[in-house]
């Protein structure tokens, strides 16, 4: 599964629960991570999710 086919909170949650065995390469260096990482926290709004469980 492609990370760009996920786009809602429920898939990624559901994906990070599957029992799948996940392969998860890193590209570039530490900007371009960092900015991949600020790009999925604002395509998922996590600034506006809520704390409860």
């Amino acid at each position: 599964m492609n990370i760009e086919n996920l786009t809602t909170v429920e898939a990624l949650d559901s994906f990070i629960q599957g029992n799948q065995t996940a392969v998860f390469t890193v590209l570039g260096d530490k900007k371009e991570r960092y900015q991949f990482i600020q790009s999925k926290l604002i395509k998922f709004c996590y600034i506006t999710l809520s704390t409860s469980s």
